[in-house]
């Protein structure tokens, strides 16, 4: 009897506690919300969210409010009761005109607790939402760019097919956050890895890409003759999920991917070197973040030679003496650029092959820490550290420190001189 009671008290706790688990967000729907306007948009997630009483925004510019659910207009008495969808929440979003644009973390809260992580991008177009039957190029959805295409991969063999028109000589960029916006995703198993296909009128390629930013695609493509064209993305293996979701930023506007150097110190005006798409003539822009801007990686926008604003860049922010890689051959540990540390180095490789050395003084039993930002922080750049000696011998070396998907950038800590 003692051995049954036993069991029987430890049993209840762990079903209790099953029944009690705190949501775990899956997906928004649609992914996007636009600058200066209120969005409605359906969160799914695992575990009831009944009672959700509030939601949570990273960042400024945006905020979250709980919608209740839609009343049936002509309720039948004699219908048995509908089932209650406690995976599903509709949830507005209200986003500021001067929002930065970019993902936003987004929780709820609830009487079983905080919820996991989910994530919403927010942009500067319209947003349009995938209609229910675009799989095919005949039945293609019109959307007038520049807009946000906001859809989803919701079953195996999905191809989501959109047609546009352009004037002649128009320049486009269609920016994809699909697997991005699913890192953070606690409980979704497996995840999207889009593929964009840009089409003439007639269905003929013109374009495709895949994994610009880490599985994201990006494509650029200017369109030397008028007419309708199309757009088609899916899962490259052609999987489907209703939780894949994604969005599609079709617009003319200047485009920067990256800015060199890449480090800048805050309440100090910086002159940045801009890399990218539909940039203005003078590809540049200075930046002068406020003096308390804590340090490590950023997001900015900047105020380009034309006028306009750029779409939010990354920035790493650091309060080390500053060094910008030299002009001039550094390939070689003979040729290596002397600099005195601590350091906050900014850098480029700039050709296949490149190599560059910093040549730096260490007495025996000090410590340093060498840390790369660079495909974490948007970079193309699978960097490899190396710590070498006065004669070239390798002392250490490091690549891809945490998650070679993700990051793939090197740290060598903690590092004593010998």
């Amino acid at each position: 009897m003692r051995v049954i009671v036993v069991v029987a008290t430890l049993a209840a706790p762990l079903t209790l506690q099953a029944q009690t688990s705190y949501p775990m967000l899956m997906s928004v729907a649609p992914v996007a919300v636009q600058t200066g306007t209120a969005t409605d948009c359906e969160i799914t997630a695992r575990y009831d969210m009944t009672g959700t009483y509030k939601v949570l925004v990273t960042g400024t510019g945006v905020t979250g409010e709980v919608l209740p659910p839609k009343a049936d207009p002509k309720p039948d008495a004699k219908a048995p009761p509908k089932k209650r969808q406690t995976g599903r929440l509709a949830v507005r979003f209200t986003v500021t005109a001067d929002a930065l644009p970019g993902p936003r973390e987004v929780r709820i809260a609830t009487p079983r607790g905080v919820s996991t992580v989910g994530q919403i991008v927010v942009v500067r177009d319209p947003v349009v939402r995938e209609a229910a039957n675009n799989d095919t190029l005949s039945t293609a959805q019109e959307v007038k760019l520049p807009a946000t295409i906001c859809g989803a991969f919701e079953k195996p063999e999905d191809v989501d097919f959109y047609k546009f028109r352009v004037a002649a000589n128009s320049a486009l960029t269609f920016h994809v956050r699909c697997q991005r916006l699913e890192d953070k995703i606690h409980d979704l198993q497996e995840h999207a890895d889009p593929i964009l296909t840009l089409r003439n009128s007639s269905g003929t390629v013109l374009a495709v890409n895949d994994n610009y930013f880490f599985a994201d695609p990006l494509l650029h493509y200017k369109f030397a003759v008028p007419g309708d064209y199309y757009l088609d993305i899916r899962d490259v293996r052609y999987g489907g999920n209703r939780d894949w979701q994604y969005a599609i930023e079709a617009n003319d506007r200047p485009f920067v991917t990256n800015v060199h150097p890449m480090r800048v110190t805050p309440g100090k005006a910086t002159k940045l070197e801009l890399v990218g798409f539909n940039l203005p003539a003078e590809p540049t822009a200075t930046l002068t973040l406020p003096p308390d801007t804590p340090d490590g990686p950023q997001w900015v926008t900047l105020d380009l030679a034309n006028g306009q604003k750029s779409n939010a860049v990354p920035v790493v922010v650091s309060r080390l003496p500053e060094v910008t890689e030299a002009a001039g051959d550094n390939n070689t540990p003979a040729k290596a650029q002397r600099i005195a540390t601590p350091a906050g180095i900014s850098g480029r490789i700039e050709a296949e092959g490149d190599v560059d050395c910093y040549a730096f003084e260490a007495k025996a039993g000090e410590k340093f820490a060498f840390e790369v930002i660079a495909r974490g922080h948007q970079s193309a750049i699978d960097p490899v550290l190396r710590v070498l000696n006065g004669k070239g011998d390798r002392l250490a070396d490091n690549d891809d420190f945490r998650d070679r998907f993700i990051h793939a950038d090197s740290r060598i800590e903690p590092w004593t001189a010998p």
